[in-house]
């Protein structure tokens, strides 16, 4: 019979035997796993070889493509920066544009570059050894550049990827196609099509929430034919919004209250944006412009006239009808991303009846010189902000770079 110390010394070798096992076997997986990694990573990095088996698709498919050289084909028609704010009409804005037929328009480009530069996490290309992404405006610039003038093999793979792409009909094809596998996000049957569909247009439009405006002075510079809509929406309006985008049972006094909040940094970064305008307009007169979301909200086909005759796109009666149609026909249930919602003055103005007259006071402390600069107007009394026959935006005696 063994003794009780030999029990014990025969117990702990069992568990260092078996700590040992599993450590080992720990660390087999974790090597394969990188290997595997590795292996991946390789695979989407390799240069774009139309040659290569990778890209064997059917001529129909890709030699129209390939045929094409970025460098014969740049586009000659103006390249749209929509720059705006969450919950600030900038989806209904740039479907209106992206309505031009002769339009490539991407929805939201730099919606992954926040989280990619948080975890430090590499960006993987198609034909370009990996990077980390690291702060700094200079990756979305060229994102942004990249977008504008169809370089789409200079875009990291999981801004690619990103869910807003079906939110435009030039890349909702590519977006649906690339997700039909979870191997790889490089698919060249899917990837070439987009490609031929940017060089294929004579204008590009990017619509984002994520880029500062003063971020924007080296693009200007760098591309004569880019053209700034620098998008305003009333920051009581945007708030008003915000709250009650996503869901009405989840709206209480607390919720106001931090969404009151959120606008003193809102209107700081408006006034920030709105000097920058003022600037870049100075050195850019023709290819800037600050848009009111309320001007389109009161007179919608008028002021996209004048958008279209900014940009130098072609207003048609087609347009002028569609237009028609997204600002008073109107989404028959509640839907924050739809681009057709009612009456568009009406909409717009929904916010006079969310609060009351002490809350837009609250505004009136920390959005005052924002006010002062667009053209808002400043309530006095709980019956002059639920009276719609006065305006909310006044549109006399505007800088000229208002519109």
């Amino acid at each position: 019979m063994l003794t009780m110390r030999g029990t014990s010394l025969l117990r702990r070798f069992y568990n260092h035997r078996c700590f040992m096992v599993v450590s080992i076997s720990g660390l087999l997986i974790y090597i394969l796993i990188g290997i595997f990694m590795k292996f991946q990573i390789n695979q989407q990095s390799k240069p774009i070889n139309s040659n290569s088996k990778q890209s064997t698709l059917s001529s129909t498919v890709l030699q129209p493509v390939l045929n094409m050289n970025v460098n014969q084909h740049e586009k000659k028609g103006s390249k749209v920066i929509i720059a705006a704010y969450m919950r600030s009409g900038s989806s209904i804005t740039a479907r209106i544009l992206e309505e031009n037929p002769d339009t490539f328009y991407v929805f939201e480009p730099l919606l992954t570059v926040a989280t990619m530069r948080k975890y430090f996490l590499t960006a993987v290309y198609s034909d370009q050894p990996m990077q980390i992404m690291r702060r700094g405006d200079d990756n979305m610039e060229k994102i942004l550049d990249s977008f504008l003038n169809c370089n789409l093999h200079e875009i990291n793979l999981e801004t690619l990827a990103q869910f807003h792409m079906d939110k435009s009909s030039s890349t909702r094809e590519f977006y649906y196609c690339s997700h039909t596998t979870r191997a790889s996000r490089w698919r060249p049957d899917c990837f070439y099509p987009l490609l031929g569909a940017c060089l294929s247009k004579k204008y590009s439009v990017i619509k984002t929430i994520r880029m500062k405006i003063a971020s924007l002075e080296n693009l200007l510079v760098k591309d004569p034919l880019i053209k700034l809509v620098h998008l305003i929406r009333d920051p009581r309006a945007v708030a008003a919004s915000q709250i009650t985008s996503w869901s009405v049972k989840s709206i209480n006094q607390n919720r106001i209250d931090a969404e009151m909040k959120q606008t003193v940094t809102l209107c700081r970064t408006m006034l920030e944006n709105i000097r920058a305008s003022e600037i870049l307009f100075q050195k850019f007169p023709n290819r800037v412009r600050v848009l009111v979301f309320e001007k389109f909200a009161y007179n919608p086909i008028e002021t996209t006239k004048i958008l279209y005759d900014f940009v130098g796109f072609n207003f048609t009666y087609k347009i002028a009808r569609f237009v028609d149609s997204v600002t008073r026909a109107g989404s028959p249930t509640p839907c924050p991303l739809c681009t057709s919602q009612g009456s568009s003055y009406h909409t717009s103005q929904k916010w006079r009846t969310f609060f009351n007259i002490e809350q837009v006071r609250r505004f009136d402390e920390h959005c005052s010189e924002v006010f002062q600069r667009v053209g808002f107007t400043r309530f006095q009394t709980q019956d002059d902000l639920v009276n719609f026959n006065i305006m909310s935006w006044q549109y006399l005696n505007q800088p000229e770079y208002i519109v």
